[in-house]
């Protein structure tokens, strides 16, 4: 068996944000989240940003998971080398500013961790409630988006 079937066939191996679909993936972040805010109100700022640094490269993972198989409706995805088009290209067309504007928000806030930060202003790792609702917020999004392409179809 080579490596990157084994990869794709155990979700464990795979990226978080591959290994779950994007409501998964979110409701696993919501527990996390949940477990790092109890750590953070007993043991402190420290202990929790390390915890809370695999949360949100993790949640940037799921925004880039949504992105592809919500946003996109699959049509590009990482790691395929092609582009598929046949009947998925009317939901594309229900796209907002809006839409881009909040997932492309996520991004930048949950991408600190990829570039290096400034001295000067060392990057604080939100708190657990702050995750939290950016958590619901993607959650409400999928709904309505989802919502919205129904409509569509």
């Amino acid at each position: 068996m080579s490596c990157s079937t084994h990869a794709t066939a155990n979700p464990f191996l795979r990226p978080f944000g591959l290994a779950f679909g994007p409501g998964s993936a979110l409701e696993s972040l919501t527990k996390r989240i949940a477990d790092a805010k109890i750590l953070y109100e007993t043991k402190g700022t420290v202990p929790y940003q390390y915890v809370a640094l695999s949360i949100c490269a993790d949640l940037r993972k799921t925004v880039e998971n949504i992105i592809e198989k919500i946003l996109l409706n699959k049509v590009v995805q990482r790691f395929t080398n092609h582009i598929k088009t046949m009947n998925v290209l009317i939901p594309i067309s229900s796209m907002t500013k809006e839409d881009f504007e909040l997932l492309d928000s996520f991004m930048t806030k949950y991408s600190f961790d990829l570039h290096s930060q400034p001295t000067q202003t060392p990057y604080q790792v939100p708190v657990p409630d702050e995750i939290k609702s950016d958590i619901e917020t993607l959650k409400n999004w999928i709904g309505e988006y989802k919502q919205n392409l129904e409509a569509l179809i």
